[in-house]
């Protein structure tokens, strides 16, 4: 049991994620969070299931971009994999960050006796 677990807290963290973790997106929202010199707008991914939603960062909205296009009305039901790097770099800490990438899909064996000629 994590310890993180019981702070809870309405965003999505890298404590909560234990391996890659394949989410599908749900919305994509326009959040207004406190920072450090008040109210900040931050795009928020929001996912199927009861995962809590995540508050993107310029890297994950960059790849998000990348894998799935500049329309974040394109991106809703679109599977992605979550995963946790333990090396992200925080003002001058290193600590661990949600991260974003693709999901592989399985490529069909290719059968090389399997006849491809159209039946017409």
């Amino acid at each position: 049991m994590k310890a993180a677990q019981f702070t809870g807290g309405k965003w999505l963290r890298s404590s909560d994620i234990e391996q890659d973790t394949t989410v599908t997106i749900k919305d994509a929202t326009r959040e207004t969070l406190d920072g450090d010199d008040g109210p900040e707008k931050k795009l928020a991914l929001h996912f199927e299931g009861d995962l809590a939603p995540l508050i993107l960062n310029k890297t994950n909205i960059t790849r998000l971009a990348d894998l799935l296009g500049p329309d974040t009305d394109d991106w809703v039901g679109k599977k992605v994999v979550l995963w946790v790097d333990d090396n992200v770099t925080y003002g001058s800490k290193t600590v661990s960050g949600l991260r974003i990438k693709a999901l592989k899909v399985a490529k069909r064996p290719v059968n090389p006796d399997a006849d491809d000629s159209a039946p017409f």
